[in-house]
């Protein structure tokens, strides 16, 4: 599990990590996963744990988001809607967050426990900067920690 002595810190008010935009954050229609650990010191709405989206719009975007005014974790599908968790994550404490997947069914994991699927025919072919702790422009920005990120095409 991490720990808030060797995670990142953002404190919602324009830090953030992000890595120029590449194919390597291009999904298309194949398998990936991306996941990291978080544990949000505020709550509010939208606040993006990493994210491959051009300010805050959503074709063929995907984004991992923490929305503890409504349901804790969520992912953006291709779609552009939003795949939510059936329960909230609670400020103030580590969770894991993980969506997979595999053929047309995306899967998102909280803390373990699979929360939601979905199937969808769009592809995440959207080519923008990578962001960390917000969208790769800075928008919806998260306040605190995050470790162990990981994504896997």
């Amino acid at each position: 599990m991490a720990n808030t002595a060797t995670s990142m810190y953002f404190d919602g008010t324009g830090d953030y990590v992000t890595s120029p935009s590449s194919s390597n954050w291009t999904f298309g229609s194949a398998d990936f996963t991306v996941e990291c650990w978080f544990y949000p010191t505020s709550s509010g709405s939208s606040q993006i744990l990493i994210a491959n989206m051009a300010g805050w719009t959503t074709n063929n975007a995907w984004a991992l988001a923490y929305q503890d005014n409504t349901a804790g974790v969520s992912w953006l599908t291709a779609s552009g809607s939003w795949m939510v968790a059936s329960g909230r994550s609670q400020a103030n404490s580590w969770h894991h967050a993980a969506v997979c997947r595999t053929g047309a069914l995306t899967s998102l994991f909280v803390d373990g426990a699979l929360a939601n699927t979905s199937t969808t025919a769009t592809a995440w072919t959207s080519v923008a900067t990578l962001g960390i702790g917000a969208t790769g422009t800075g928008a919806q920005p998260y306040t605190g920690y995050l470790d162990a990120i990981r994504i896997s095409k």
